[in-house]
């Protein structure tokens, strides 16, 4: 195992032990909970590294896909080497003098900004953002956000990235694309996973709702803040593949140009007629520029001789005849570079778009992910792939959710007990036992109160689930041992004693009203605050709402 005086990085190498070994490509890691308890206390791993415990332990559970062929495994881990997982939030539940557990007792939302700074201008950045979330001091967040980037405070950072600012390597992300397919022909089945790096995060980079536009995006959905999954493809393990290679192109498309995806197909005919196509198009899609709301086309079609001189001169005629700048792009694309398609784009020549500069910045892209030479990774379909920053996210939002302060004036759970309804099912109750003579006067107040509300109207059946649920709760106080069935059942149900309780007309909407009240005020009195009490509250307060309009 790493040997490192961090105690976050510790932590994070227990979390990816697999026996006694560092973790290594193409392993599968089981953590095991019990080697979190490492380290002194007062360390700074984590303010309770039951917090983390309980993130593991839910995250078990939660996931759709487990090692069933291993009767004692409940999760497994496909990771990377550890170099490449230095998850930031996790650091925040360990940081020290309190600041990481106010972030995440008062924060609803983590920030947007890069939450692992590798320079000062991503420090003093973070620092600020911290302050806005949490209300820490200025000084105190430039440390915390020091400390995210690998520094014991801030002032050694601003030793060591001071004077090496300049030559400090942009930040990259690690994505991670996943699809599980299933081939229908064999039975076959499996997973095949790509992993690129971004200049910004994935939920940063373009607005996810807008992937159901794109080819190869249509079917991702958003596993975790570094990892889009398609489940499941139907097909074999080569067309997988295809699809795996197809999102990695388009996530690079979108991040050198800044284009987004668009549901406007028309966008791609002039004057929204189809007859006016480009001649020769195929393939295409329509992408808006955020800043300008420019559209612009990118279509393509499989290249070869005979092709380029069929439609070449059609295709330069179009461009003239509509006014539309229409170019090449050696970059291989998005489509299928393995099997001979090409890229060309074009949009609007009016519009000011800069499609030159854009073309330029595709050019200079390295060479696209193919699926024919396939480097990603492949694995049986029963392994579960969770990405770092998966784990992380699960951990923060558990967390964050057991420091999140209960509201004041709100009871524990002894106020209430659970017990079986009349048919069966586990419901709560106030953990009281009222007078029987409580009881039945609440029971002849909602017996007269039904016979003052008209019977077909709603607020009489509301007032009716209420009357019964009542009565499971004088059941669960009184068991049949020390109340015989003819007094129980006369308590809220049988024949109304005082009669004098009913109007003569039977709607007496202000007598029931009164009848209501007094018995929600029996409640109040009687009862401790709980839970099942509030909801039954709000439950009288509902058919008052009604009678009254």
């Amino acid at each position: 195992m790493i040997q490192n005086p961090d105690p976050i990085t510790r932590v994070c190498e227990v979390l990816y032990r697999h026996g006694d070994r560092a973790p290594v490509d193409g392993y599968n890691a089981q953590p095991r909970l019990r080697d979190l308890d490492v380290g002194p206390k007062g360390d700074g791993v984590v303010r309770s590294l039951t917090l983390l415990k309980s993130a593991l332990s839910g995250l078990m559970f939660a996931l759709p896909w487990v090692e069933a062929w291993h009767p004692h495994s409940k999760l497994s881990i496909q990771h990377y080497r550890l170099s490449k997982f230095r998850p930031p939030d996790i650091f925040l539940l360990g940081s020290t003098g309190g600041v990481g557990d106010t972030w995440l007792s008062r924060s609803k939302k983590m920030p947007k900004t890069n939450l692992d700074p590798r320079t000062l201008t991503g420090i003093k950045t973070l620092a600020h953002d911290l302050k806005v979330q949490t209300g820490v001091t200025h000084t105190a967040g430039l440390d915390l956000a020091a400390g995210l980037a690998g520094f014991p405070n801030y002032k050694a950072a601003l030793k060591r990235l001071g004077k090496a600012e300049g030559d400090a390597p942009p930040p990259r992300f690690p994505l991670f694309i996943s699809i599980w397919w299933r081939d229908p022909s064999t039975r076959a089945s499996g997973r095949e996973t790509v992993r690129i790096e971004t200049g910004r995060p994935l939920d940063e980079l373009f607005p996810l709702k807008t992937m159901r536009h794109a080819r190869y995006l249509s079917g991702m959905k958003r596993a975790g803040p570094d990892h889009l999954v398609y489940r499941v493809l139907n097909a074999g393990q080569g067309q997988a593949r295809i699809e795996a290679a197809g999102a990695a192109r388009t996530i690079a498309f979108i991040e050198a140009t800044g284009l987004v995806p668009s549901g406007a197909s028309r966008k791609e005919y002039p004057k929204g007629e189809e007859k006016n196509a480009l001649p020769g198009h195929d393939h295409t899609g329509v992408w808006q520029d955020a800043e300008t709301k420019a559209y612009v086309i990118t279509d393509e079609p499989y290249a070869g001789a005979s092709r380029e001189a069929r439609y070449s001169p059609d295709r330069a005629a179009w461009a003239e005849k509509w006014d539309m700048d229409l170019r090449p792009v050696d970059w291989g694309g998005m489509y299928y570079p393995d099997g001979g398609s090409r890229l060309f784009v074009f949009t609007d020549a009016k519009g000011g778009y800069d499609l030159g500069k854009m073309v330029a910045r595709l050019n200079a892209l390295a060479t696209p992910l193919g699926s024919i030479d396939w480097t990603g990774e492949s694995a049986r379909a029963i392994f579960e792939f969770v990405t770092p920053g998966m784990i992380a996210e699960l951990a923060l939002k558990a967390a964050a959710k057991a420091l999140r302060p209960k509201p004041e004036g709100r009871s524990g759970p002894r106020n209430s007990v659970t017990y079986h309804a009349t048919f069966g099912d586990r419901r709560s109750r106030p953990a009281a036992k009222l007078p029987l003579s409580t009881h039945e006067r609440m029971g002849e107040l909602l017996k007269a109160a039904l016979g003052n509300i008209n019977s077909f109207s709603r607020p009489h059946d509301q007032l009716g689930r209420i009357r019964s649920e009542l009565e499971d709760w004088l059941a669960g106080e009184y068991p049949s041992t020390e109340l015989d069935r003819d007094t129980f059942l006369q308590v809220y149900y049988k024949e109304l004693k005082d009669k004098r309780l009913v109007g003569t007309s039977g709607r007496e909407t202000e007598l029931a009203l009164s009848q209501i009240d007094e018995v929600r005020g029996t409640l109040v009195t009687n009862y401790p605050d709980s839970a099942p009490l509030r909801a039954m509250l709000a439950k009288l307060d509902k058919v008052r709402g009604h009678l009254t309009k």
